[in-house]
């Protein structure tokens, strides 16, 4: 009962980079199966083994996904352990599906209430954790570190990469359009798992021969795709979400295509050439951003380190409201590790 532990789901940077901000035991379980029920049971059980062995008495916990989220909350009571639930932008705000709605919204509200403290990226979701009778508090993602770096031979000149994750938020189709309409110098390297979009399966006979889909990398060559870019796109439909490809772009100094929505807007202000997400939009960014490159490189490197100290603040004061809740809680021996 000496250390915290951190459970994810999935394999994100984010959750990488806090468990190892706040030395806790990293526990990441993906589950093989390819049904969801039968992922969320293996998952499941894998988790509450983890538990009983460590018997922690801080867990953090990574929502997505919501059903390790509602775990966690169960379990809270009878393994004695307090709840930190980081939730990114896993809200819905309204689907072509209401029945899937209604289910999803019970279950994250209950949650939210259960849970002693729920992490989110922004102002605007505290807000909204708070209305739902909640803890939130804000600790955006940390400046990761990506020193992996090697020549790629594949790698052509004047490049751009679309950091996706093929999510519907994520506007493909666009950017399959806007390739056609750029220079053929100009190529696009879109990364992720493209095997699971729609649209590629539809439109991968008809793609323009500067569109380049990367499939899943390992770790070192993503790393070096990002740094042989001239640029990153980052681009989101939703409101409130806070991107991890753009915080990867800002870690490696480079200039950013980013979604015009509030929340980067004003968290993402220097370095960065704003679209609509239209096809249009999306054309004059991209030959923007290529065109004011060495001055957004500039301001991404200036804004670095401004929000490097913003994050310190925040994961400090993060740190100590843990430690004050765990203290009401009874003696533990979590504090050097959270110092």
């Amino acid at each position: 009962m000496s250390h915290a532990v951190w459970i994810t789901w999935e394999n994100q940077r984010r959750s990488l980079e806090l468990a190892k901000a706040f030395a806790a035991k990293l526990f990441l379980y993906n589950s093989r199966y390819p049904f969801r029920l039968l992922r969320y049971i293996d998952a499941s059980i894998a988790t509450i083994t983890f538990l009983w062995r460590e018997q922690p008495r801080l867990v953090f916990g990574q929502n997505p996904s919501i059903a390790l989220a509602l775990l966690l909350v169960i379990l809270k009571k009878p393994f004695r352990f307090m709840v930190v639930i980081d939730r990114h932008s896993n809200f819905r705000y309204g689907s072509s599906n209401a029945f899937v709605d209604t289910i999803f919204n019970y279950i994250s509200d209950y949650t939210i209430r259960r849970a002693d403290v729920t992490i989110v990226t922004n102002r605007n979701l505290k807000e909204l954790i708070t209305t739902k009778g909640g803890y939130g508090m804000v600790l955006q993602d940390k400046i990761p570190e990506l020193s992996l770096y090697e020549p790629l031979e594949w790698v052509k000149s004047r490049s751009l990469v679309f950091v996706t994750s093929f999510s519907k938020d994520e506007p493909l189709e666009e950017i399959l359009e806007v390739a056609k309409k750029l220079p053929s110098d100009i190529n696009l390297y879109i990364t992720g798992n493209y095997s699971k979009s729609s649209v590629y399966k539809v439109r991968k006979e008809n793609l323009s021969s500067n569109v380049h889909f990367t499939g899943f990398l390992p770790e070192k060559d993503y790393q070096s795709l990002l740094h042989s870019a001239d640029a990153v796109i980052v681009l989101t439909k939703s409101e409130n979400t806070l991107t991890c490809g753009a915080y990867e772009a800002v870690a490696l100094g480079k200039a950013m295509i980013l979604s015009d929505k509030e929340v980067l807007r004003l968290y993402f202000t220097k370095g960065a050439v704003y679209t609509d997400n239209s096809v249009q939009s999306l054309h004059e960014s991209i030959l923007l951003c290529l065109q004011q490159k060495e001055k957004l490189e500039t301001e991404v490197l200036e804004f670095r380190a401004k929000i490097q100290r913003e994050w310190q603040q925040a994961f400090e004061i993060l740190g100590d409201e843990i430690k004050m809740r765990l203290k009401r809680k009874g003696p533990c021996l979590l504090d050097r590790r959270l110092n």
